[in-house]
């Protein structure tokens, strides 16, 4: 369906007018409102909003003037002159020579009052001063003290070698009886380690022995433990079993 020509134009027209009509509308009551908002402000009173500011002082002010009172001084006496003059007489100063004129004792001395200094010697025709220091003659030389070596140099041997002196031995312990343990490296042999040490060792540790030996026997100086057996003060639950069989088959050997 197709709109005419003279129908869009009537159609146009009216938009038109309707927009004109309130365009005017909308100017009328713009000014309507400026005129009587500059009405209003015309009949508002306007009052003067300055103010003097009341000083009040600090200290007050007496509206009657006070009697100011004169110090009276009064004239001093015979005793209070003759008192002034003495302190100006001991606080006074000497122009002239720019001293104190109160001049206290004092002693004379000479040189040979004093004692020296320093003290000259003569020696081999020169003449030395003997100051206040240290010589290389006040430094006293003291002997030399040997001390005597204590440190053994221990080698690794063996049992078998049959070595004398200081040396050391990595053995398992096989046997034990109070203080004596019974050791091997392949070869074996009975050392005295103590009581108390005997106790801290149990069959089948493995030792690091630091042993001397000479002609009367094998001295014990020092041992550590590389390897301990399960005991039962330290036994882990699975090794348990292990223990346990282990005990079994020596009671059948025996």
């Amino acid at each position: 369906m197709y709109i005419s020509l003279v129908e869009f134009f009537i159609v146009f027209y009216l938009l038109i007018e309707q927009y004109v009509f309130e365009s005017i509308q909308s100017y009328q009551t713009n000014s309507e409102s400026k005129h009587s908002f500059f009405e209003m402000v015309e009949q508002l009173d306007v009052e003067d909003c300055k103010s003097e500011q009341e000083v009040h002082p600090l200290v007050p002010i007496n509206s009657e003037e006070e009697d100011v009172k004169v110090a009276q001084v009064s004239e001093l006496d015979d005793g209070a002159m003759d008192l002034l003059t003495t302190l100006e007489s001991e606080f006074s100063m000497d122009k002239s020579t720019n001293e104190v004129g109160y001049h206290g004792e004092y002693m004379e001395h000479s040189d040979a009052d004093c004692p020296p200094l320093w003290i000259e010697h003569e020696i081999d025709g020169l003449i030395v001063e003997d100051d206040d220091c240290l010589s290389i003659n006040d430094i006293n030389v003291e002997e030399h003290v040997t001390i005597p070596e204590t440190k053994y140099d221990y080698k690794t041997a063996k049992i078998k070698e049959k070595l004398y002196g200081s040396q050391q031995w990595i053995v398992s312990v096989i046997g034990k009886e109070v203080s004596y343990l019974h050791v091997s490296d392949g070869e074996r042999a009975w050392i005295n380690i103590g009581i108390d040490e005997a106790r801290k060792v149990s069959k089948g540790d493995v030792l690091l022995l630091d042993i001397r030996r000479e002609e009367n026997g094998i001295q014990v100086d020092r041992f550590i433990t590389l390897e301990t057996s399960v005991s039962d003060d330290y036994v882990i639950p699975d090794e348990e079993i292990y223990l346990d069989s282990e005990r079994s088959d020596r009671r059948i050997a025996i």
